[in-house]
C-alpha cells in the first residue's frame, strides 16, 4: 500500500490513515466487516492523489457520495463492492456493485460530434457498446442544462454535453466501475469530477465508467429545445 505509506510518512497526515479508518467503521458499523474493511484499505491506498510525495487530494469521502453510504442501500451496495474488491491485489478495477437499488437512472452526454456511439435499431436507441480499455462516461447526477453538465463534469472542449442520454441502471448493474484519474491515466480513483478545473471550474459532479456493455435509451433530451428527440433526428444527428 505504497500511498497510504507515504501518506503516514508525510508530516501532519500520520494521523489521516486511522481518522479515516474511523469514519468508515462509523459510516458502516455492523457491515464495517473484515472482509468489506480489506476492501476499503485497498480502495483507500487508490484513493490518494500524489504529486511526487505531496499528497494533493483523499477521494475517498467522494465515494461515500457517489455510493449514498448514508442509505440503507447504497450501505449493502458499498459492502458489496468492497467485499469482491478485497479479494483481489488491489490494482485492478475496482467494480461499483448493485447500483441500481441506490440510482434508478443513469446519464450518459452528448456533443452534436459524437452521436456515432448510439445505435439505432427496431426504433429504439442505444448507447454502444465501448470497445476499448476504458468505459464510457456516465453520471447518476441529472443536469438540467449543457452549462451544469459541462462544469459538473469537466467535459473537454467541444464537448458541450447538450444531448443528455438516461438509461435504467439496472441493465449495468454489472458493468459499472471507478474512473481513474486525468481522463483514467492515472491509478487513483476520480469518484467526482475534479481533476480538469480548467474545463469546468464547479466539478464535483459523480462519474463512472460503463464498461462494455450496450443499454437502451429511455430518452436522448435536447437540454436546447428541452425536448426528448425522435429516433430520426438522432439518425439525422449521426446515429447509426
Amino acid at each position: 500500500a505504497l500511498s497510504i505509506k507515504k501518506l503516514i510518512l508525510t508530516p501532519g497526515r500520520e494521523g489521516q490513515f486511522w481518522q479515516r479508518m474511523a469514519e468508515w467503521f462509523h459510516l458502516l458499523a455492523e457491515d464495517a466487516t473484515a472482509p468489506a474493511s480489506k476492501g476499503w484499505v485497498k480502495v483507500f491506498n487508490r484513493s490518494l492523489k500524489f504529486e511526487g510525495d505531496i499528497l494533493m487530494d483523499d477521494y475517498i469521502p467522494d465515494l461515500y457520495k457517489l455510493a449514498k453510504a448514508q442509505s440503507a442501500e447504497g450501505k449493502a451496495a458499498l459492502k458489496k463492492s468492497l467485499d469482491e474488491f478485497g479479494t483481489t491485489d488491489g490494482n485492478g478495477k475496482f467494480w461499483l456493485r448493485d447500483l441500481h437499488t441506490v440510482y434508478e437512472d443513469m446519464y450518459h452526454h452528448l456533443s452534436a460530434s459524437s452521436f456515432n456511439r448510439l445505435r439505432v435499431r427496431n426504433g429504439n436507441a442505444y448507447l454502444s457498446e465501448f470497445t476499448g480499455d476504458r468505459g464510457w462516461y456516465v453520471t447518476p447526477d441529472k443536469f438540467l442544462n449543457a452549462e451544469d453538465a459541462k462544469s459538473s463534469l469537466q467535459l473537454f472542449g467541444i464537448l458541450d454535453g447538450r444531448y443528455r442520454c438516461k438509461f435504467k441502471t439496472a441493465q449495468a448493474k454489472d458493468n459499472l466501475k471507478a474512473a481513474r484519474g486525468r481522463s483514467n491515466s492515472k491509478e487513483y480513483f476520480e469518484f467526482t469530477c475534479k481533476d480538469y478545473p480548467e474545463n469546468g471550474t464547479a466539478g464535483g459532479g459523480a462519474q463512472l465508467l460503463l464498461d462494455h456493455r450496450e443499454v437502451l435509451l429511455d430518452e436522448v433530451y435536447d437540454t436546447v429545445l428541452q425536448r426528448n428527440l425522435t429516433i430520426l433526428e438522432i439518425q439525422n444527428l449521426g446515429g447509426l
